[in-house]
């Protein structure tokens, strides 16, 4: 889904998988898996009012990734 914010372009959440995937503007054919997201994480990050403040301070560092380029 198209996000709202002047860092990140998409955000995407499997809640089976628990996989949040995530493209940046600055990178668009850049497409980044986070592992083990709860659904709250995704819930708390949708209804953010900075998508990229969210994403620094809570996702960012905490959960491990892949990042795979199109």
């Amino acid at each position: 889904m198209q996000i709202v914010s002047s860092n990140i372009k998409t955000a995407d959440y499997d809640r089976v998988r628990r996989e949040l995937k995530m493209t940046f503007v600055n990178r668009p054919r850049w497409i980044y898996i986070f592992y083990d997201v709860p659904p709250r994480i995704w819930v708390e990050f949708i209804k953010s009012q900075s998508k990229g403040q969210y994403f620094s301070e809570i996702i960012k560092g905490t959960f491990r990734f892949k990042k795979m380029v199109l």
